[in-house]
């Protein structure tokens, strides 16, 4: 966690509130990585102010890779090439524009060459995109390669090497996803601003969901 990105009250236990200007989540080295063929990114957000851009999830790196982003208040799924995020990449962008302060639900999923956007709980697109190249092993939150930093609360984002049906991303909306799970106390306390902190919590078990609370 880097820059001014707090701890505070979320959907379930607590999120991460992100200033817009320097605050974000590099998640270090994933493995394994996330895959190419399929996978899923998805999160609850929301936004302070109409910012005209900024990154809410995505994998990091070079190459056609995964990306959730937010331009003039709309949501857009990237698949972002290594051009950037402006040239060469290719994108859908939701038809509307979203309420300022109120908790959304995003999905983006890809399966091959098609791929499928929801919006709280509800398919908005489905289509074909560029194939991915193996993505990198590097997973962004609240920022994108530096900059379009996202001004508002994230939570629960979660990154899947398989593609999510329509029923799971349903049940997951409607909060089944944390039937349950264990919860993990005390996170990170906020640090000094534009100070990095982290926090280690051991002895996780394999397939069992946690949650900060």
């Amino acid at each position: 966690i880097s820059g001014n990105a707090v701890w505070v009250n979320g959907l379930f236990g607590k999120c991460l509130d992100f200033d817009g200007t320097n605050g974000y989540v590099y998640s270090g080295t994933i493995s394994p990585a996330l895959s190419a063929a399929a996978g899923t990114i998805e999160c609850w957000f929301n936004k302070d102010i109409s910012k005209t851009a900024g990154l809410v999830a995505g994998v990091g790196g070079t190459g056609n890779r995964p990306l959730i982003y937010l331009a003039n208040g709309k949501i857009q799924a990237h698949w972002a090439g290594t051009t950037g995020m402006s040239a060469g990449s290719g994108q859908y962008t939701d038809a509307y524009t979203i309420d300022i302060s109120t908790w959304h639900y995003v999905v983006f999923v890809w399966s091959g060459s098609s791929y499928w956007l929801y919006v709280d709980g509800q398919l908005r697109e489905t289509s074909t995109l560029c194939t991915f190249t193996a993505p990198s092993t590097t997973f962004d939150i609240g920022r994108y390669s530096g900059g379009n930093y996202h001004d508002g609360k994230i939570d629960e984002v979660r990154i899947l090497n398989r593609a999510l049906t329509a029923a799971e991303v349903q049940n997951n909306y409607s909060g089944g996803q944390w039937t349950g799970a264990t919860v993990v106390s005390a996170p990170p306390a906020p640090g000094t601003p534009g100070a990095q902190q982290s926090k280690t919590v051991a002895g996780l078990t394999c397939g069992t969901t946690y949650y900060f609370a």
